[in-house]
C-alpha cells in the first residue's frame, strides 16, 4: 500500500473522513469497565466488615478488652459484637480500597 494509508479489513480509508475513521477506531477498542465510586463508611456491607474483623482476629485488643468466645468485653463488663476497635481497621479498609479506586481511574484516563 501507498505510505500513510490504513486499510481495515482489505478497504482503503485514506479516502474517508477522518471524524469517521475516528468512530470506526473507537467502536473497535476494548470497552473499559465503568469508574467505581470512592468507598465511604456508608458503603461498607456487613460482610465486608466480618472479612476486616477475621482478617484481623490476632491482632492485639485495645488496653482492657478482651474476647470471651462470644463477645468483646471490657473490664467494666461493657459488650460489644464488634472489636473495639474496627472503625480504625474499616477507616484502612477504605483507604486502600479508595486508592485502588483512584489508580484504575486514572489507567482508564490515560488509556
Amino acid at each position: 500500500g501507498a505510505a500513510g494509508a490504513a486499510a481495515v479489513w482489505g478497504r482503503d480509508l485514506s479516502a474517508l473522513a477522518a471524524d469517521y475513521v475516528e468512530k470506526v477506531l473507537r467502536a473497535a477498542a476494548p470497552h473499559l469497565p465503568a469508574a467505581r465510586d470512592l468507598r465511604t463508611r456508608d458503603s461498607i456491607t456487613d460482610i465486608e466488615i466480618k472479612r476486616i474483623e477475621r482478617q484481623h482476629n490476632q491482632d492485639p485488643l485495645p488496653e482492657g478488652w478482651f474476647f470471651d468466645g462470644s463477645v468483646y468485653v471490657d473490664i467494666n463488663g461493657n459488650r460489644l459484637t464488634h472489636r473495639p476497635d474496627i472503625d480504625h481497621f474499616i477507616e484502612k479498609f477504605i483507604e486502600t480500597e479508595n486508592r485502588r479506586i483512584s489508580d484504575a481511574k486514572a489507567e482508564v484516563v490515560s488509556y
